[in-house]
């Protein structure tokens, strides 16, 4: 065991296993943390690194040193007003804060121990003099969301593999990776390069729509999953074909915050009867990781 570790986020996987193991994630904003000197931006810039710890003030400690600027960057995350350990046990003020408990699709689970976590995180937030109210970004849940980040993620599967073979000197068959793996190559050797640029269009456009909801708010509300963690071995029990959409429906409220850019955290806050851990998800607007190490705190 070791008090933080390395962990990077494209649809989730630092608030993921946050959540899964009673740790603190968070996700920084796009640009915050470099990707050089190899990579400008992966997944449409939805990918960037980060740390689990169990504690705030330990992430923010790697947080102070992995947020460097580095020359080049295809974007710069808003500067900081100070080093984000300096954040911690600050006064966060009186904030407004957005709550929503289930994503109302039946695409994603809908736990209960999922809404009573987020109900007393609420009220824990009340308690502390923050305003909350149920709101959150209408676009949130769109349906075209998941076809559009997904032909993105093929993309970039595909590419990713092709550099593999090219430092192997030889293909690599499907027979040596994972069926979905493998579904996502054959996604991304079909896509167009027209499509691939539509996708990131609508992205772009959604984006838009999903950032005017910050005008009104501080932060938001949400589960961190759809369910507290399953049993081993879950996602694929029902073979290839529905281990897709069984990943879907465990991660509403994630994949959104990549593609839009500002930081989110995961707070270990709640535990099931059977003390599973099950973590909350608050979102700041674009480039306040400030406000969430105070309010993590």
């Amino acid at each position: 065991m070791v008090p933080v570790a390395h962990a990077n986020d494209g649809g989730g996987s630092i608030r993921i296993p946050a959540s899964e193991c009673g740790l603190v994630g968070l996700k920084p904003t796009r640009g915050r943390v470099s990707q050089g000197p190899l990579i400008g931006e992966a997944w449409a810039g939805g990918t960037i690194d980060g740390s689990l710890a169990r504690t705030v003030r330990d992430f923010a400690g790697v947080f102070d040193v992995i947020s460097q600027r580095m020359p080049g960057e295809p974007y710069y995350a808003p500067p900081l007003p100070r080093p984000p350990s300096q954040e911690v046990g600050a006064d966060p003020g009186r904030l407004r804060i957005g709550v929503v408990d289930h994503a109302g699709d039946e695409r994603f689970l809908d736990d209960p121990q999922c809404r009573a976590a987020v109900t007393a995180a609420a009220r824990l937030l009340e308690s502390l003099g923050h305003d909350v109210a149920q709101s959150w970004p209408a676009a949130m849940f769109e349906y075209e969301f998941t076809s559009h980040f997904t032909a993105i993620i093929a993309a970039d599967a595909e590419a990713t593999f092709r550099a593999f073979e090219a430092a192997l000197g030889r293909p690599i068959s499907d027979a040596e990776i994972e069926p979905r793996n493998a579904a996502h190559r054959e996604a991304g050797r079909t896509l167009g390069s027209v499509e691939y640029l539509q996708a990131r269009q609508w992205i772009g456009q959604w984006a838009r729509r999903m950032a005017t909801w910050w005008d009104d708010f501080d932060l938001l509300l949400t589960p961190t999953l759809g369910a507290p963690p399953p049993e081993l071995g879950w996602f694929t029990a029902a073979g290839p074909r529905v281990e897709g959409r069984r990943i879907a429906s465990f991660i509403p409220y994630s994949a959104q915050f990549n593609m839009t850019g500002p930081p989110a955290v995961s707070l270990p806050l709640h535990c099931t009867p059977d003390d599973l851990p099950v973590g909350v998800q608050l979102v700041a607007a674009h480039g306040r990781e400030d406000v969430l190490v105070r309010v993590a705190r």
